[in-house]
């Protein structure tokens, strides 16, 4: 009973064998709810308002390269809060790694100048604990056609390869 919080225990007779229901005309990517208080001696409180939300995700227009076998990683490099993406994958043109600066939603490319790789993986750390975050990158290089790993210390936004003799690996 939606006004007094009663209700019946599942048990065959209150919903008979069926366990399951279909519900019918709701909209794709809509979340409703409606939620109750229930203490231990199953005593309940009248339900709360019906809510709903539509959860659907929306381009922002980003301007991001589209890649395919691409991965890519959140991370706030320049620590201002928001967070930051790097990208690397195969677009029509060939292979990319970029790093991608998100100012309040708008997305710039840093130029970073990391190796485009192909069926990659990415990942911030701040591996040298300078308080910013470091930028791992491994996959199949586009100029040698050979499996890199690398790690890019970050300086004030600018990253430099440490060189860390990885073996290298593709996703």
């Amino acid at each position: 009973d939606p006004a007094t919080g009663l209700r019946s225990l599942p048990a065959v007779g209150n919903a008979q064998k069926k366990l399951t229901w279909t519900l019918k005309g709701l909209v794709p990517g809509v979340c409703y709810w409606s939620v109750q208080a229930v203490d231990t001696a199953f005593a309940g409180s009248t339900w709360a308002n019906e809510r709903f939300a539509d959860n659907r995700f929306v381009d922002i227009g980003a301007g991001l390269a589209a890649v395919r076998s691409g991965a890519l990683a959140w991370g706030d490099y320049d620590g201002d809060g928001d967070l930051d993406l790097a990208l690397t994958g195969e677009t029509s043109s060939g292979f990319v790694g970029r790093i991608y600066r998100n100012t309040e939603g708008a997305f710039a490319d840093v130029s970073a100048g990391l190796p485009g790789v192909y069926a990659g993986a990415l990942a911030w750390g701040d591996f040298d604990n300078d308080g910013d975050l470091d930028l791992a990158l491994a996959g199949e290089d586009s100029a040698t056609g050979g499996y890199i790993s690398r790690i890019y210390r970050n300086t004030d936004g600018a990253f430099s390869d440490i060189s860390a003799g990885l073996r290298g690996v593709a996703a």
